[in-house]
């Protein structure tokens, strides 16, 4: 049966009381598990407020479902007005009982309700924490892909200049060779109207070597060029490289070491 909806005074244990119980003068109640642990042996204290008790009726083990003998038999004898006092003081621990469950689940309550704050307060500040981050990681975002959209931009014009660049560079390369060929074909055709020494070096490389190599002696008899002693550029006119050689009187050309220098030639 129903003990009354009594729970443990004890604020360690809490649970719902049946079959027998330990009470005391102070008006609390213990489960029989707590009372054998603390109320069994006089003096002793309350387990709910530390209330010294140490007379034999200020604890009680009772039976929470007790038979009809003993609900017969407890107050037999006794006067009206004494039966009423016990039923009034049963009555008041009910009261009280219900009074301090009452208290404690308000405190649970408001314990629970102020944690639950607590923790909506935390929840909140971090939903808004996450808010505001993901706000930023969008603005990154964005500016991320407004970058990745000019650099695709700047991409695209610098691939069209290089393009361009490499069209003229083309042209360029084109110009030069046709001019290239033009300029072999006129020195070739100016040497040979002229009727210059087949062996005598072309006019861009006579100027490149003039510039750099300083005067050169042909020998016509060996067909050997050696190089001489630097002497200051000349220019020679006309198209001939070389100079007729002079012979002196009574000596043949065959005899003599006919010597020719020449120099830079510059346009």
């Amino acid at each position: 049966m129903d003990s009354g909806g009594f729970f443990c005074n004890n604020k360690e244990c809490r649970k719902s009381i049946s079959g027998r119980a330990w009470a005391t003068v102070c008006s609390h109640v213990v489960c029989h598990s707590c009372g054998s642990k603390t109320l069994d042996k006089i003096p002793t204290s309350c387990p709910a407020c530390d209330t010294l008790l140490k007379k034999q009726f200020e604890v009680l083990n009772l039976d929470l479902d007790p038979s009809d003998e003993f609900k017969s038999m407890i107050v037999a004898g006794l006067r009206p007005e004494t039966i009423l006092e016990i039923a009034q003081r049963g009555m008041s621990f009910w009261t009280y009982q219900k009074y301090q469950d009452l208290l404690f689940n308000e405190a649970t309550i408001q314990a629970l309700t102020e944690n639950n704050e607590i923790l909506e307060k935390h929840y909140q500040d971090l939903i808004e924490k996450r808010e505001r981050d993901l706000n930023g990681l969008k603005s990154q975002l964005e500016n991320r892909v407004q970058d990745i959209e000019r650099l695709q931009k700047r991409v695209s014009e610098l691939t069209e200049i290089l393009a361009e660049k490499a069209r003229q560079h083309q042209k360029l390369q084109a110009t030069n060779e046709d001019y290239r060929r033009k300029l072999e074909f006129t020195t070739l055709g100016n040497r040979l109207k002229t009727g210059d020494n087949p062996i005598a070096t072309p006019a861009s490389e006579r100027r490149l070597q003039g510039s750099t190599m300083g005067s050169f002696r042909y020998d016509m008899t060996t067909n050997v060029t050696s190089k001489v002693s630097e002497a200051p550029p000349r220019t020679m006119r006309g198209n001939s490289v070389f100079q007729k050689p002079h012979t002196a009187t009574g000596k043949k050309s065959s005899d003599l070491n006919a010597t020719f220098d020449y120099g830079t030639f510059r346009k």
